[in-house]
């Protein structure tokens, strides 16, 4: 997978967390394995989302970004897209995607979606709508 894009690191930040990275960061193809992949490793068991959660000691935990992301296609389990574009707010503890979009089942999606890993369960909360799918697909 070849990531393009631009990411800025604030220096110096004189309080920590008052100072977010911010990225754009496009690729050709994204799907959820790769995904796991790059976050994870591909010797880890643990699924790409288990990073943001607190107790997990890693750079993810800890980091506040806010970006877009891109992909020409994207694929999560078996539901395939293209034209993928999402606003990115990663804050400890929480990844939010807003102003989402993609044409996928012949029509277009547009929502967000939050996925909070602060407590000891994480939950996933999104929302969208679908405009002129085709369900046969």
């Amino acid at each position: 997978m070849v990531w393009r894009g631009s990411l800025t690191l604030p220096r110096p930040c004189a309080v920590q967390g008052t100072c977010p990275a911010r990225f754009y960061l496009h690729v050709e193809g994204l799907t959820d394995s790769a995904l796991n992949t790059l976050l994870v490793g591909s010797s880890s068991s643990r699924p790409w989302y288990r990073l943001l959660e607190k107790q997990a000691p890693s750079f993810l935990s800890r980091l506040q970004a806010i970006g877009q992301l891109s992909a020409d296609k994207i694929s999560i389990h078996k539901i395939s897209g293209t034209d993928f574009l999402a606003n990115v707010d990663i804050s400890p503890g929480q990844l939010q995607f807003s102003n989402v979009h993609a044409k996928l089942l012949g029509g277009r999606h547009s929502g967000s979606a939050t996925l909070d890993f602060s407590s000891g369960t994480p939950s996933i909360h999104a929302e969208g709508s679908l405009d002129h799918i085709a369900l046969d697909q």
